[in-house]
């Protein structure tokens, strides 16, 4: 019997680690994804406007608590770099009077309170983007990033029917996660240059894309994941071309 991933995601009860290859098992995280310049912006930033409640140390008080060591990893390990992002932005510090940090500054403490937690400098700097950050899973050296099932993921694949006139997604790049159902407007052109590589995903719900029209092409799905052995799928919120042919 056939489950859609629609209905397996009304009944889920737990969450399922996907499983993921060697070759995607190296978290971004710790190639280095802010650069020592955001550091000390983001430590100038937190040393006038956090500091008072988290500690120079960002060890923590009674008015605020530690944003270092275990009480950090506690929190925030396996969650997304734009989620302590949002909670940052949104809600730090309480009750605010006077002039608000710019969501840029807030993103620099970000990589201030990372890097204090031994996540590594490289050359780029994070950008309030929600996309981005979202593809940036908070990892300790050495684990293996997972996407679990039912979770949003955006794809980019070649779009074909299988042996049993089933549309699916083949030679997909590695799925990443996003808040977005579907990409801001022009967005999903940039999977035109995504590197592709060796999976194939069947697609559900997919009548409405209309995907006669993009069969053969390379494409940006986005969707609830759910794979299983013998079985990875994707329940479509989005199908976009980003172009007319696949490939390489």
């Amino acid at each position: 019997m056939q489950v859609t991933v629609g209905a397996l995601f009304g009944a889920a009860l737990v969450l399922f680690a996907a499983p993921r290859t060697k070759a995607q098992s190296e978290a971004r995280i710790w190639t280095g994804v802010f650069s020592a310049a955001q550091v000390e912006r983001g430590k100038e930033t937190f040393e006038g406007n956090c500091a008072r409640c988290h500690q120079s140390t960002l060890g923590g008080s009674d008015r605020g608590p530690a944003l270092k060591g275990e009480n950090f990893w506690s929190h925030w390990e396996n969650e997304t770099v734009n989620t302590l992002f949002t909670k940052v932005r949104d809600n730090m510090p309480p009750n605010l009077t006077g002039n608000q940090l710019e969501p840029q500054a807030k993103l620099d403490i970000v990589a201030y309170i990372l890097n204090a937690n031994g996540l590594p400098v490289g050359d780029a700097e994070l950008k309030p983007a929600a996309d981005s950050l979202d593809e940036i899973q908070i990892l300790k050296k050495g684990a293996v990033a997972t996407i679990p099932n039912f979770a949003l993921v955006q794809v980019v694949g070649c779009l074909s029917r299988d042996s049993n006139n089933e549309w699916v997604l083949t030679r997909t790049s590695t799925p990443t996660p996003t808040t977005q159902p579907v990409p801001p407007g022009g967005s999903a052109r940039a999977g035109a240059d995504t590197p592709l590589g060796d999976e194939t995903f069947l697609l559900t719900s997919i009548k409405s894309f209309k995907p006669e029209i993009q069969e053969g092409h390379r494409v940006e799905a986005r969707g609830l994941i759910y794979k299983a052995s013998g079985d990875a799928r994707i329940d479509l919120t989005s199908l976009q071309s980003v172009a007319s042919q696949c490939g390489s």
